[in-house]
């Protein structure tokens, strides 16, 4: 069984490493040798190992085109941006903009992911789909080839936070939480 761990990196950001068989592999990393690196963290890793999904404040992929926390996943030697819409890009933040320095407090948070690594549940306050049009929190469900909104759209004008979700093993059920209603009463 793999470990994940987080590092520390002399900087004071940390990274997320992966040791298998007494080698330790850098898995927050990405095609894109442009950008900075800053800080990456949050992880869950399946039970043999194979899939670790973290955030990463560096756009590791050519398609994370803003500069806040995105969720991606290292499975099979290659990271992929999860956080992304249908066309597989992770948008520029549309939160208003912060009172103080830095970017737009959009964020991302990973929740689950199944014990193959198949599908990952996330948060984000980020419109991800058309019919998000509020700036609450919403789960969203990745699976390899298309992105589900797990807690949209709600019905008539109320919005609201969504928050914990689980997911079956096999990442075929999931229960989550949402002050939206989602169903008729």
């Amino acid at each position: 069984l793999a470990d994940a761990l987080a590092h520390q990196r002399l900087d004071g950001r940390g990274d997320v490493y992966k040791r298998s068989n007494g080698t330790v592999e850098l898995v927050s990393q990405g095609t894109r040798p442009d950008t900075p690196q800053a800080e990456s963290l949050g992880w869950d890793v399946t039970p043999d190992g194979s899939s670790v999904v973290f955030s990463s404040d560096t756009a590791l992929e050519t398609n994370d085109l803003d500069l806040t926390r995105d969720i991606y996943q290292r499975k099979d030697g290659r990271t992929r941006l999860i956080s992304a819409n249908d066309d597989r890009l992770s948008p520029p933040c549309t939160q208003p903009d912060n009172p103080g320095p830095g970017p737009p407090p959009c964020i991302n948070g990973i929740r689950y992911q199944s014990e193959d690594g198949s599908r990952v549940a996330f948060y984000t306050d980020e419109q991800l789909v058309d019919g998000d049009t509020d700036l609450g929190y919403d789960l969203y469900d990745r699976d390899l080839t298309s992105l589900t909104w797990l807690t949209g759209p709600p019905l008539g004008t109320q919005r609201g936070g969504s928050g914990n979700v689980l997911m079956s093993p096999d990442g075929s059920r999931r229960i989550f939480e949402s002050s939206a209603q989602l169903v008729p009463e």
